[in-house]
C-alpha cells in the first residue's frame, strides 16, 4: 500500500533541499508525511464521522452539547499549538513534537474503545484534539522548510492528497465491512472504533520509522515570547472572521440525517467529498505555485458560502448530496493553499509560530462558532444555523478581499 501510493506522488513531489544526494526515486518528505497522515486519516474519519450520531442518536445529547464538547476540544487545542508551533522553532528538530502528537491521537482513540462511557468517550475527543495542536503546526512548517518558494504549493498539494485519501479509504472500509448498514448503537461504534485504532497507531510507526529526523536550518530565540507574526495579522484577521461560519461538520452529519439519509448514505457521501477534495487540492497546490494563491482561496471560500447556503435551503435528497459532494472542493482549494501562503508570507525563524499561530487563530473562533450553531440548531433549526454560518463566511471573504494588498511574500529561507 505504501509503495503504490509513493509511487503514484513521487514524480511530482518537491525535491528534498539537503546538503546529501539523494536518490533518484527517493520519496520527498511531504509524500512521507502524506503517508502518514493518510492512515491516521483512516483511522480518524470513521470516528468523526461516526460521533455526532453516537452522541445524538445513542447518548441523546442535544445540538447544543454537541457544539459545547467541540467547543472544549478547541479551547484545548488553542494553548497546544501555540506552544507547540514556538516550542517547534527553539528545538533542533520538529519532528519528536509531530510523533508525540499523533501518539496522544492514537492513545485517546484506543481510550474510547475501553471506556464505554460516554462522559469519557467525550473527554477521549478532546484528548484527540490535544494531540492534533501537539503535531499540526510543527508538520506543517516542516513541510514548509523543506520546500522552495516555486513548489510549496506543490508540497501542501501532496500532503493534503494523501491525507484525503486516507478519509476516503477509511470511509469505504467501513462500508465495505458492513459497518454503514446498520443504524448507530453501541455495539457498532465500538466496531467502528476497532477498525480505527489500528491505523492511528501503524500512523505513529511509519512516522517515527520512515520519516527523517531533519535538522532545523534557522533557530529563533529561545526565551518565551510568544505573539503572532505582523506579516500574517491581515490574513489571520479575515481567517478570523470568516471561521465563525466554519463550525464542525458534526452538524453537517446531522442536517444529512435530518433530509433522511441513513448512516451508510451518509457515509457514501463523505468518500465522494473527499475524493473531489482530494483531486482538486491536487491540482490547486500545484497551480498555486504558478498562478497565486490568493485567487484559489478567494473561489475556495466562494464554494464555501454557496454551499452552506444551499445546504440550508434545499429540501431535495438528490440535490444536497450535489451540494454536499460540490463542499468538498472547498478543502481541496483551501486547505493546502492556505498553509503554502502562511510559508510565503512568513520569514524561516518565525515559521513555527506563524503556522501555532493560524492554528490557533481557528481554534479560538472554533468555540463560539461551534457553540452558535449548535444554539441555534437546538433553538430554532438545523437550515438557520447553517445560514448563519454562511453569513459570517461572506463577511470573511469580503474582509480577505481587502487584506490581499498588505499580503507580502517573505524570502522562504530566511
Amino acid at each position: 500500500m505504501f509503495k503504490a501510493l509513493t509511487e503514484l506522488v513521487t514524480r511530482g513531489a518537491v525535491e528534498k533541499s539537503s546538503q546529501e544526494p539523494v536518490a533518484k526515486h527517493k520519496p520527498s518528505l511531504p509524500v512521507r508525511l502524506g503517508v502518514v497522515s493518510f492512515l491516521n486519516d483512516c483511522s480518524s474519519e470513521i470516528l468523526t464521522r461516526s460521533l455526532p450520531l453516537y452522541f445524538t442518536v445513542v447518548v441523546g445529547f442535544s445540538p447544543t452539547a454537541l457544539g459545547l464538547i467541540e467547543g472544549i476540544a478547541e479551547t484545548v487545542t488553542i494553548v497546544v499549538t501555540a506552544i507547540s508551533g514556538w516550542l517547534s522553532d527553539r528545538l533542533n528538530s520538529r519532528k519528536p513534537l509531530v510523533t508525540l502528537g499523533y501518539g496522544i491521537s492514537a492513545f485517546a482513540r484506543t481510550l474510547m474503545f475501553f471506556t464505554g462511557v460516554a462522559p469519557l468517550i467525550a473527554a477521549a475527543r478532546v484528548l484527540d484534539r490535544f494531540g492534533k495542536g501537539v503535531r499540526t503546526a510543527p508538520r506543517d512548517a516542516l513541510i514548509a522548510d523543506d520546500s522552495h518558494r516555486g513548489n510549496v504549493g506543490r508540497a501542501f498539494g501532496i500532503a493534503r492528497s494523501l491525507d484525503t485519501i486516507g478519509a476516503v479509504t477509511g470511509l469505504s472500509l467501513a462500508i465495505m465491512l458492513g459497518i454503514g448498514a446498520a443504524s448507530m448503537t453501541t455495539d457498532l461504534f465500538q466496531k467502528m472504533l476497532l477498525t480505527s485504532i489500528p491505523f492511528a497507531w501503524l500512523a505513529v510507526i511509519v512516522l517515527q520509522l520512515w520519516v527523517p529526523q531533519l535538522p532545523r536550518l534557522t533557530h529563533a530565540k529561545t526565551y518565551l515570547s510568544w505573539h503572532i507574526p505582523k506579516e500574517i495579522r491581515p490574513f489571520l484577521l479575515a481567517v478570523g472572521v470568516f471561521s465563525l461560519g466554519n463550525s464542525s461538520d458534526v452538524f453537517l452529519v446531522l442536517r444529512a440525517k435530518e433530509m433522511g439519509f441513513d448512516f451508510g448514505s451518509i457515509l457514501s457521501l463523505f468518500i465522494v467529498y473527499n475524493v473531489l477534495a482530494s483531486a482538486v487540492g491536487w491540482l490547486a497546490g500545484q497551480w498555486s505555485d504558478r498562478f497565486g494563491r490568493k485567487r484559489f482561496l478567494l473561489v475556495g471560500w466562494a464554494v464555501y458560502v454557496a454551499c452552506y447556503v444551499l445546504m440550508a435551503q434545499e429540501s431535495s435528497m438528490l440535490v444536497f448530496g450535489v451540494v454536499f459532494s460540490v463542499y468538498g472542493a472547498f478543502y481541496g482549494l483551501t486547505d493546502g493553499v492556505e498553509k503554502a501562503l502562511l510559508a510565503d508570507l512568513l520569514p524561516g525563524k518565525k515559521r513555527g509560530l506563524g503556522y501555532g499561530a493560524f492554528q490557533m487563530t481557528l481554534a479560538i473562533v472554533a468555540i463560539p462558532a461551534n457553540l452558535i450553531t449548535g444554539y441555534v440548531a437546538s433553538n430554532y433549526s438545523l437550515p438557520k444555523a447553517l445560514m448563519l454560518s454562511g453569513f459570517f463566511s461572506a463577511a470573511g471573504l469580503l474582509i480577505f478581499i481587502a487584506m490581499i494588498p498588505k499580503l507580502r511574500a517573505q524570502d522562504i529561507r530566511s
